[in-house]
């Protein structure tokens, strides 16, 4: 007979400072981000398109853009707002960051257990405060702050290893019953809170996201609008940092040097927040590109960077014929956490006016 148990920790103050450094870590070691720690061969990143070594990099959900739903939303309100009346809408999506624009999103963390104890996903207290900050660290700059409010257990030893279905389509069932079945259980329902869901994650998996404009009318998704359960971050616990000195709950992590500091959250929630990989679509003039991430700062990229580049090699520019070279260092990118530094001005933009858009 299967077990299940909930264990709500509840949180009535800003998660408290650690004192953890992320830019302070190891430095990458290019070591595979699997079980046992296992280096692999440095790639060459000269005039060359990198493949990822095979079996051995994680990753999440990539997405096809026919049109921005953003964009389409934009349009949509500006119609509605010059039909009553009000003048000089515009309707395009801001490029500039609004510098007295400051949100504090709450974030409810879910972790789903194999089994209680020390091997079975149980995250300890001071592992999900590094997460957090880990999270404002990223987000510095852009107007938004992370506050834990909630911290539940599950132990559901069948959703334990979660994984995305496969095929693009039905999108409602990314996932299957299993997540289904979690967030109808788990989630908030409320699109300003930020539900985060750990888990053992299959498939080469660090995490997926749904994007605020899966519940609108232009929904890319065949099926239309998904019910507003699904929202939220699904991340695998070994993404999550683990402090130096803390011994409690489950310790596993990814290998130094790649997957190990908490930028896989701040990956998703990006998605979370509208935007989209710097590699979408590849290059200007191939068949998929549609405006890329839709993000005039990030310059264009053929496909993921993967690892860190050493700093003696040659910047990366699979998009020779595109201004600038590939931004490797961007949190939307597939580096290594050691190499992922920034969001540009124009994604701060971009995230500030989904926000408002779906969410506010």
């Amino acid at each position: 007979m299967m077990h299940t148990s909930m264990l709500v920790r509840r949180v009535g103050v800003a998660t408290a400072a650690l004192g953890l450094a992320i830019a302070g870590l190891a430095a990458p070691t290019m070591g595979a981000p699997a079980k046992e720690k296992k280096s692999v061969d440095c790639v060459d990143y000269k005039g060359t398109v990198p493949k990822s070594p095979k079996g051995s990099i994680p990753k999440d959900d990539k997405v096809v853009i026919k049109q921005d739903p953003l964009k389409l939303q934009a349009q949509k309100n500006a119609r509605i707002a010059k039909a009553a009346g009000k003048k000089n809408v515009s309707a395009a999506i801001p490029t500039v960051p609004d510098p007295d624009f400051h949100v504090v999103v709450p974030v409810r963390f879910h972790e789903i257990l194999k089994a209680k104890g020390n091997g079975g996903g149980d995250l300890s207290d001071a592992r999900i405060a590094a997460q957090i900050d880990a999270l404002n660290i990223g987000y510095a700059g852009t107007g938004f702050q992370f506050e834990l409010v909630e911290n539940t257990e599950t132990v559901m030893p069948e959703w334990w290893n979660l994984i995305g279905a496969n095929g693009a389509e039905p999108r409602l069932f990314r996932g299957g019953g299993k997540e289904v079945a979690m967030k109808k259980l788990l989630s908030d329902d409320d699109p300003q809170t930020l539900d985060v869901y750990s888990a053992s994650l299959g498939q080469s998996l660090l995490g997926w996201a749904w994007f605020p404009s899966d519940f609108t009318e232009f929904a890319e998704s065949t099926h239309g609008p998904l019910p507003r359960y699904f929202d939220g971050v699904v991340i695998d616990f070994r993404s999550v940092p683990n402090p130096e000195g803390n011994t409690e709950g489950d310790t596993r992590v990814y290998p130094d040097g790649t997957y190990e500091e908490g930028d896989t959250l701040t990956h998703e929630v990006g998605h979370w927040f509208e935007l989209y990989h710097t590699f979408q679509g590849g290059c200007p003039g191939s068949e998929s590109y549609n405006g890329g991430d839709q993000i005039a700062d990030t310059p264009a990229e053929a496909s993921p960077n993967f690892l860190c580049p050493d700093a003696s090699e040659e910047p990366r520019d699979s998009c020779a014929d595109d201004p600038g070279f590939d931004p490797i260092n961007n949190f939307m990118d597939y580096s290594f956490d050691g190499c992922l530094t920034e969001f540009t001005p124009e994604q701060a933009a971009r995230m500030q006016f989904a926000w408002d858009t779906y969410r506010a």
